[in-house]
């Protein structure tokens, strides 16, 4: 490495005075505001719910007075607050025309009411709260809530203070460690932290690029993981079709059975092993798509689905002959499970350029999910997979791929390759 240019090794010293002093001081701190901020907290909102509860209680007893005196005599009114005076160690006075009382401590804030007989003044009573019982009991339980929480401060403090000192020395050893084996291998020279900071660059790098490739590993197996689920389709109609009589039990069939069969597990093998890429090679891709047609044959006769062909022959195409089948098996099958029971599905291959189109009378899609169409990701078991993968076949092969689409009346899927 070459002489630090920067911020050298002395620096890296000062690393025990900063963990040692500064950052478990600003961490201290830190704690201790936030432990403040709660408290002040449980303080504002006691003090919020007590006044409201005084204020409740001092308007149930003005009321009382104005039912007493209404309905009983002033004398009543005044039996009843010097005893609700006394119970609730509530300091009081009250002012009438014609009377005046006061409890042995008289009142010395200013909560006054009006007490009021059918709309009109007849006197004024001052409330005290200071001393009462409801007071009293509050302060007491704000004094238990504080002395708790000072106690779990004191106690979260010191186990914070030797977490941090833990900490600490285990990053200030690291270094050190560092520091003497730099020295012992290369005494004379120094080192700065953007030494340190390019090893970390070239880490991170590293890790994002095994990341990525994970990522992309994890796509890989989700596309052909549902890749599994075309041929697996195909294997169950046919299969069902023979038992239930409804297709002949030929030697073509077998062999359909057979092939589709096998493709799942080459797929699994791919799983298993690694998608390695097959050789291009001409494919007759008329002859291809008449053959998937076939073996999909069973699944559009079981929903009555009409199927309308226009194949063009001796249409030929530089590919793989795997990713056509999937490419094919995909838009068939959408459209199979996207159309209803007795819908027309039309099918369609010309040439010059070769243009491959698959149109079904399902529900649509609406204009404003048609951007959404081809998800950024594979999401198992997620609408739009199937798509996704043909949409990556066909950028593969440098294609064009485009979605017609309106709500009520079907979706129209091209695929357009150069000759």
């Amino acid at each position: 490495m070459a002489k630090a240019t920067g911020l050298r090794v002395k620096t890296m010293r000062s690393l025990s005075d900063f963990f040692a002093k500064q950052f478990s001081r600003t961490f201290k701190i830190a704690f201790t505001v936030v432990f403040l901020l709660v408290n002040l907290t449980v303080v504002v909102v006691n003090t919020l719910y007590i006044n409201h509860t005084v204020e409740e209680q001092n308007e149930s007893l003005v009321e009382m007075v104005e039912h007493l005196i209404e309905f009983e005599s002033e004398e009543a009114a005044l039996t009843y607050m010097e005893h609700y005076g006394h119970t609730h160690q509530v300091f009081l006075r009250y002012e009438s025309v014609e009377r005046f009382f006061e409890t042995k401590t008289a009142p010395e804030d200013d909560a006054r009411y009006n007490i009021e007989i059918v709309g009109q003044k007849v006197g004024e009573l001052t409330v005290d709260n200071a001393q009462s019982n409801l007071t009293l009991s509050n302060m007491t339980y704000l004094l238990s809530v504080n002395a708790v929480l000072i106690v779990i401060f004191l106690f979260s403090l010191i186990g914070i203070d030797k977490a941090l000192k833990k900490n600490n020395d285990t990053i200030l050893r690291d270094v050190h460690s560092v520091l003497q084996r730099t020295r012992k291998k290369e005494p004379d020279v120094e080192y700065s932290f953007d030494d340190f900071a390019r090893i970390d660059e070239a880490l991170s790098e590293a890790f994002s690029k095994l990341s990525r490739l994970r990522e992309e590993h994890k796509r890989n197996i989700e596309a052909l993981a549902h890749d599994i689920k075309t041929p697996l389709t195909v294997v169950t109609s046919l299969t069902e079709g023979v038992f239930q009589g409804r297709i002949e039990r030929s030697e073509e069939v077998k062999t359909s059975i057979l092939e589709e069969t096998k493709r799942i597990n080459d797929l699994v093998e791919k799983i298993i092993e690694g998608d390695a890429d097959e050789a291009d090679e001409t494919i007759d891709l008329s002859g291809l798509l008449h053959e998937r047609l076939s073996l999909h044959q069973p699944l559009f006769d079981k929903k009555e689905q009409a199927l309308r062909k226009n194949i063009a022959q001796g249409v030929a195409l530089r590919a793989k002959a795997d990713e056509l089948k999937r490419l094919i098996d995909h838009l068939l099958l959408n459209a199979h499970q996207y159309s209803p029971e007795s819908a027309g599905i039309s099918v369609s291959l010309s040439k010059n350029p070769v243009r491959f189109m698959v149109k079904d009378e399902g529900e649509g899609i609406d204009e404003s999910l048609k951007k959404k169409i081809f998800p950024s990701r594979l999401d198992s078991g997620g609408s739009g997979v199937g798509l996704l993968i043909v949409k990556r076949i066909v950028d593969k092969m440098q294609g064009e791929i485009e979605l017609k689409s309106e709500k009520g009346k079907g979706t129209t899927v091209i695929v357009t390759f150069d000759s």
